[in-house]
């Protein structure tokens, strides 16, 4: 591989990222030329308007061929981080491109490798135990087939099998670098419903065919028909665009954050450990029973703190839920398939909710967990909203959020009472109220947290969950396997 040293930058040149230079005298006027390779995988040509020793390149040219690719168009294309290098192969006397597509972040061992496959289990068995997800992640990329990305399925069920992962009904997947297939830009969805899959909440479209990203979970469809598959791209990163997320919390919407936790530090002595454990410790929550000595800790976790704690004040000032991605696409599979019957009277509306569309092998224990709101016109203002659902929340006068669990009656001109509620949890739970107090048992294993309203004083009898007060408000958190909650009333 032969070694560049420029004595003087050359300016006015676009070279694109990760670009990848081969001088050579490619119009064969006696003058170097640039053949550069990018990260888009296409091959650009700089010609030499001036000489050796002092170049001119005034025209960036794409390389072309006689097919057409994916795109519709003749660039030479090898889908991502191109790196040619010129020669006449086969000896006609003319100069042929010999091209690589290089990635630099492919992994050095396959997750089953026998180098790395005892490191590999403990972290897979401290997930299971604790009930983090562990969701397949692919390597693909635009330029593949059909055929080639069924294959890479096959292979992450296989290798998901070899270390006792579980693969469901609702396993979903991300992409490696958000790469999607270009045209058809649906290629790679289909593939993942077609597989089984339930979402795919990792990707973003090419960029060069300007389509849109996804801020909105959606299903996908073919002449009328809906598939139980959900497709959605990331938001932005909540530290990088100051009020990223302000447009879904003015129309209620979900927000899909993905963030790499582990590049956000140096490595240290505990970088092995489970990234779960380090957001614990991150986040302040020793209360959990961890504690881990951790060096360099100001070094991993500062921008891992600011991220946690906006999005633990997100969830605090909007009262959003904070899901895992197979949760909410068990919630959003509910939602999108679950009908309303509604009854309108003059005082109250009476919502019956209709789960018989909904796929229960997708949505399972989040079967019959549809959010509703309630907004009243401006001729109604100054009338409130009362419920007789459990769970309600109301962020000002004539607007309330309401769980419709159940038959539940919406009655007007009327003020909600001053009653023992639920203003959101992430996961399904019952509800039951006894002499003394009430037990909720949290019925979805993974992170669980539940926010209620008393106006009695309330004790936990559990040791192992968390919980947080403020004013009349309380703050039940858990991570783990289902578990049953005890309050107790004061007196």
């Amino acid at each position: 591989m032969p070694t560049f040293r420029f004595k003087r930058r050359l300016k006015g040149i676009d070279v694109g990222k990760n670009s990848s230079p081969f001088v050579c005298d490619w119009n064969e006027d006696g003058r170097k030329d640039l053949i550069v390779g990018s990260s888009d995988g296409k091959i650009y040509y700089f010609q030499n308007e001036g000489g050796n020793e002092k170049p001119t390149f005034l025209y960036k040219r794409k390389i072309k061929v006689r097919t057409t690719n994916e795109e519709g168009n003749r660039d030479l294309d090898v889908c991502t981080n191109s790196c040619p290098f010129v020669i006449d192969w086969n000896r006609d006397g003319r100069k042929d491109l010999i091209i690589s597509s290089v990635e630099s972040s492919r992994p050095k061992y396959p997750i089953d490798d026998p180098c790395i496959k005892r490191d590999v289990l403990r972290n897979i068995r401290y997930a299971i135990r604790n009930c983090v997800p562990i969701m397949p992640h692919l390597y693909v990329y635009r330029g593949m087939t059909r055929e080639e990305k069924k294959r890479e399925l096959i292979w992450h069920k296989e290798v998901f099998k070899n270390l006792d992962i579980p693969w469901t009904k609702t396993t979903g997947i991300g992409y490696h670098r958000w790469d999607i297939h270009s045209v058809p830009i649906w290629q790679s969805l289909w593939v993942e419903k077609d597989f089984g899959l339930l979402y795919d909440f990792g990707f973003e479209a090419n960029e060069d065919l300007n389509s849109p990203s996804y801020g909105m979970p959606f299903l996908l469809m073919n002449k009328g028909h809906v598939y139980p598959f959900i497709c959605w791209t990331p938001n932005p990163r909540i530290d990088t665009f100051k009020g990223a997320f302000d447009l879904q919390v003015h129309f209620d919407l979900p927000i899909n954050y993905h963030n790499h936790q582990e590049h956000m530090g140096k490595a240290t002595k505990y970088f092995h450990l489970p990234s779960t454990i380090k957001a614990m410790i991150l986040a302040g929550v020793r209360r959990l029973g961890i504690n881990i000595e951790t060096r360099n800790l100001k070094d991993i976790g500062l921008s891992l703190r600011k991220i946690i704690t906006s999005l633990n004040t997100l969830r605090d000032r909007h009262e959003y839920n904070m899901n895992t991605q197979e949760q909410i696409a068990k919630t959003i599979i509910n939602t999108y398939f679950t009908n309303v019957k509604t009854e309108i009277y003059k005082d109250k509306l009476v919502l019956i909710p209709d789960v018989s569309q909904v796929p229960k092998d997708k949505a399972k224990e989040y079967l019959n967990t549809l959010g509703v709101k309630i907004e009243l016109k401006d001729s109604e203002e100054g009338k409130g909203i009362e419920t007789d659902s459990k769970i309600y929340y109301e962020p000002e006068k004539g607007i309330l959020y309401i769980g419709v669990d159940k038959k539940t009656t919406i009655y007007l001109n009327k003020n909600p009472k001053d009653r023992f509620h639920v203003l959101r949890s992430n996961v399904p739970f019952r509800l039951k109220e006894f002499k003394d107090g009430y037990r909720i048992k949290l019925l979805s294993p993974g992170m669980q947290q539940i926010k209620i309203y008393s106006k009695k004083r309330l004790f936990l009898k559990n040791k192992e969950v968390i919980l947080e007060k403020k004013g009349g408000y309380y703050e039940l958190i858990h991570f783990g396997k289902p578990i049953e909650v005890i309050l107790t009333k004061g007196r």
